[in-house]
């Protein structure tokens, strides 16, 4: 509301429900998206690794179905919500953290 409904695409929440409902699946994906961030300072491209991993650590671990099929449409719907960033991500397009945006301000 506050940014016209531009900028998240609501990976924080998703984030917040998978770490609430499978904490340590969650936090093992977390930690490779946050390295991922660090070394490639791609956001979007570390909160795809996070929902694409989510739903393969849930194999491993032994979780139910439906929160392996919850997962699986949360990562789905991230992806979708995404398919712009991936564009730019395959063109070599897409905005790096620290990096300036076309108006000159820096995307933090």
């Amino acid at each position: 509301m506050y940014f016209h409904f531009r900028g998240g695409k609501g990976v924080a929440t998703a984030i917040g429900v998978m770490a609430t409902l499978f904490f340590w699946p969650a936090l093992a994906a977390g930690v490779i998206a946050i390295v991922s961030i660090v070394l490639t300072r791609y956001v979007s491209l570390g909160s795809l690794i996070f929902v694409a991993l989510t739903p393969v650590f849930l194999l491993f671990a032994e979780f139910t179905a439906p929160e392996l099929w919850g997962s699986l449409i949360i990562a789905v719907f991230a992806f979708w919500r995404h398919r712009s960033n991936i564009v730019k991500l395959t063109q070599g397009r897409e905005n790096k953290i620290g990096s300036k945006t076309k108006e000159g301000n820096r995307v933090v």
